[in-house]
């Protein structure tokens, strides 16, 4: 027997700009004509042409009832999967007085938190998954207004490169979708919703849409659409509201600002635009200070950073950068200075996988070959972050990644927080630039992070969320949440995490209060347990990764896996490199516990760290907490079986109890205390030193008892009549 791995296998993908699927698909779709003519071959195989010709008189006759049967199932579809309020929990009444999100990340700062007095959230698990009217793609990001969030979905097809999409509301603490809205046919966004009062605006559509809407919902008629602007290019910029005006980014089409209430006949106000001919790729959020818009251009006819007049539009000054700028500016009020990140590549495509198209669309396009090698020098991974003088446009200081920053900085006092595709998330100081600290994802960090009271969060792009604690950037904890691109950044609120992911939906993660001992209490994680850490996400597939058996002695056997396995989720002890796994091996060489790691990430073959020996095999389930491993050593029926409790991280014996030779032997444990079923009953013992708390003589056990709270209940051997139940104190 060995040990067996399947890992999620399904991102990697290569998207456009901002989602479009392809990746797997783009296999699907070379493979689909052999697919129809294998399916063509199997139908003539099926049915001879006459009885085919046949089926088709016969179908034509009865065209009307076809008809009739396929509209009424498409509407079926339509109005379950786009109309129809599905309400997954309870909704409650919407909280007055929440502050506003007038801007993407919520303010200047662009933080993502909510300053609402609740505690950040210090441990994870999964607070609730919305999948509303089956909405599973989600590459906007969480805009949270007191108990409601507001965001856009994506759902994209090989068959509809555009997608679908709408704008949700869902309840904050239930996940329960509120409303769902949108123009007629909005397209799948990327675009993040903008809030103040009662005026919802939000942009439109991935980067191939050429007809973008900007949109203004009414969010005291359950997100009726107040007014919408079909643009001549994609909306993938988030808007910001100032003193009643919206301005949005185009695109290709510039910058637009608008009137945020409709005009007396219902249409909006334009107030000013500055075409794309000179702000093209206007992809960034704007944001607004002092009666200045700041507003980033990404490639195509000039990259840099503008500042224009609020009342007019006019170009108050600008800087030319070397790499695109897809993030929006961020303004660090203090030091007047206004802080961009930028990079080659973009949102999806690396800068290796944008200059290979780049190179081999300007072959086509006949340059010279030194003409194109100066440009393969220009296109290398590269990424900055610039400080700039927020009166002046001149720039204060310059920071070097190695490679893009596309997601937003974030400031918090004299810190500014920002990811790269090089993996790190950094600190520098907002004064300076100077380095305060770094970690390291070990895969591109394409969203932005959240910054709240004492903690930072982070999403990497195969999907894994970390919190991390703010000065030094340690790791608290992790979770799994999708799969690649992950591109929603996280909004942390109400003591919890809110993000969208690809293929789950949206999530609330996380909880406040204090960070217990980590617990592994028996076979699948004990009673009423599946095997799953807590909170965990199902992968959406799995393929075979790797598989362990015990190292062979000498040509000996391979050991064999004898008992359920313990896990540890990755960094509970503060390691680095993922999870741990406990392990009951047995062979002709020998027999013992193991501990397996994964130093090298879960694609590689895990090593073994440690190995106890034991006299006895080892049949049932361990446990863990925190550092403490215990397992019963020897099958029923041995003689000189032990309770033996280990260090989970060096295998150092801490302490031992005998077991009855003829005791069930099986595990459970508290935060507090190991549970070992013996011959008469249950014996508690002290986690740290082995002294017995407790025990009750409530005879032979027959499975693994289940504690809740302060009670232990077990099925045990029946007398006369048939088996019967116990419950006792855990203190005995």
């Amino acid at each position: 027997m060995v040990l067996m791995s399947f890992l999620d296998a399904m991102g990697g993908g290569s998207l456009g700009v901002v989602p479009v699927v392809v990746g797997p698909l783009q296999a699907l779709v070379a493979l689909l004509p052999g697919i129809l003519a294998a399916l063509g071959g199997l139908l003539l195989a099926l049915f001879k042409p006459t009885t085919i010709k046949r089926l088709f008189q016969l179908l034509w006759a009865q065209k009307l009832a076809v008809v009739l049967i396929v509209g009424a199932v498409g509407g079926l579809f339509y109005f379950g999967s786009h109309l129809l309020p599905a309400r997954a929990g309870e909704v409650g009444a919407v909280e007055a007085d929440a502050a506003d999100w007038p801007q993407f990340r919520g303010g200047i700062a662009r933080r993502g938190w909510v300053n609402d007095g609740e505690a950040d959230p210090v441990r994870g698990g999964m607070n609730w998954a919305a999948t509303p009217n089956g909405h599973t793609e989600f590459y906007s990001s969480p805009t949270l207004v007191g108990n409601r969030v507001y965001i856009a979905s994506a759902q994209v097809s090989m068959f509809n490169r555009e997608g679908d999409g709408r704008i949700l509301c869902l309840d904050a603490d239930t996940g329960a979708l509120v409303w769902a809205s949108g123009p007629r046919g909005y397209h799948a966004s990327f675009s993040s919703a903008s809030v103040v009062g009662n005026r919802l605006a939000i942009g439109e559509g991935l980067h191939l849409t050429k007809d973008a809407r900007f949109t203004v919902l009414d969010l005291d008629n359950e997100g009726a659409v107040l007014w919408s602007y079909q643009s001549n290019s994609h909306a993938e910029s988030s808007p910001v509201i100032h003193e009643d005006r919206v301005i949005f980014g185009s695109g290709m089409d510039g910058y637009y600002c608008f009137e945020l209430e409709p005009g007396a006949d219902g249409e909006p106000v334009l107030v000013w635009h500055v075409p794309g001919d000179r702000y093209r790729d206007a992809s960034g959020s704007p944001s607004v200070y002092e009666a200045v818009v700041y507003v980033t251009m990404g490639r195509a006819g000039g990259t840099g950073l503008a500042a224009l007049d609020f009342e007019t539009g006019e170009e108050l000054w600008r800087v030319e950068t070397p790499y695109a700028v897809f993030s929006g500016p961020t303004i660090a009020e203090d030091e007047g200075l206004v802080l961009i990140g930028m990079g080659t590549g973009d949102f999806v495509l690396s800068a290796e996988e944008a200059m290979q198209r780049e190179l081999e669309r300007l072959a086509e396009a006949g340059f010279s070959e030194q003409e194109i090698a100066e440009r393969r020098e220009r296109l290398g991974p590269a990424g900055e972050v610039w400080a700039i003088d927020r009166e002046t446009g001149e720039v204060a200081w310059r920071f070097e990644a190695r490679n893009a920053v596309m997601g937003q900085v974030a400031i918090d006092g004299e810190r500014a927080y920002f990811g790269s595709r090089d993996g790190n998330l950094y600190s520098v100081s907002v004064a300076s630039g100077e380095v305060l600290g770094t970690w390291q994802g070990h895969e591109p960090i394409i969203a932005s992070p959240a910054v709240a009271d004492e903690h930072v969060y982070v999403v990497t792009n195969s999907g894994y969320l970390y919190a991390l604690e703010k000065s030094g950037l340690e790791r608290v904890w992790d979770l799994k949440l999708g799969q690649a691109p992950s591109l929603s950044s996280p909004t942390v609120a109400r003591g919890r995490v809110f993000v969208g992911t690809t293929g789950n939906g949206v999530l609330s993660v996380g909880e406040t209060g204090e960070q217990g001992a980590p617990l592994w209490a028996g076979d699948r994680g004990g009673p009423g347990r599946s095997g799953f850490a807590p909170g965990a996400l199902m992968a959406g597939r799995a393929n075979y990764a790797w598989g362990y058996s015990d190292p062979v002695v000498d040509g000996g056997e391979a050991g064999a896996v004898t008992a359920p396995i313990a896990v540890r989720a990755a960094g509970d002890d503060g390691e680095e490199g993922g999870p741990a796994v406990f392990v009951a091996l047995a062979s002709a060489e020998g027999q013992g516990v193991a501990r397996l790691s994964w130093p090298e990430g879960l694609n590689a073959a895990p090593r073994r760290d440690w190995l106890v020996e034991t006299a006895g095999r080892v049949t049932t389930a361990p446990v863990l907490v925190g550092d403490v491993l215990a397992f019963v050593e020897g099958d029923a029926g041995d003689e000189g079986r032990m309770l033996r409790a280990v260090d989970a991280a060096t295998g150092a014996a801490l302490w031992s109890a005998a077991v009855a030779a003829d005791a069930p032997g099986r595990l459970t444990a508290t935060r507090e205390q190991v549970l070992v079923s013996d011959a008469d009953g249950l014996v508690a013992y002290g986690l740290g030193s082995g002294e017995v708390r407790w025990r009750a003589a409530v005879g032979w056990v027959v499975d693994v008892p289940f504690v809740d709270r302060e009670l232990v209940v077990a099925a045990r051997e029946g007398a006369g009549n048939g088996a019967g139940g116990v419950a006792g104190e855990v203190a005995g």
